[in-house]
């Protein structure tokens, strides 16, 4: 049976949403660790973070909560624009990282996976 472009949208959407939800080592979501990484290179502002991963500033807003509450992220004032914040990662939220990433290569392949299998279907 084919699927028709909003059921492969809707599939595309499930898998997505199912290698996010997939538990990581240092308790993170795959979503944690792609900001943490890209934190992991530099403090960055949180605008620029939210446009380099595709994320909403406020979906990013939540996730920062989240990570800043786990004392795995830090936020500061930007100095040369104090509308702007800076998002840092902690040494803890690195070690995190480095922990979960191998794991979290394996869920992504997984994804993948399961994307090209229903891109074959006729």
């Amino acid at each position: 049976m084919s699927l028709t472009p909003p059921d492969s949208w809707i599939a595309i959407r499930r898998t997505v949403r199912d290698c996010d939800a997939t538990p990581l080592p240092g308790a993170l979501r795959l979503t944690d660790l792609l900001v943490l990484l890209e934190l992991d290179r530099q403090p960055q502002q949180a605008g620029s973070v939210a446009e380099t991963l595709g994320i909403s500033p406020s979906g990013l807003t939540r996730i920062a909560h989240r990570l800043e509450d786990r004392r795995l992220l830090h936020r500061v004032r930007c100095f040369h624009d104090r509308r702007g914040v800076l998002l840092m990662a902690t040494p803890d939220g690195v070690a995190r990282t480095r922990m979960a990433y191998p794991h979290a290569q394996t869920v992504i392949r997984a994804g993948t996976t399961r994307l090209r299998e229903l891109a074959s279907r006729p």
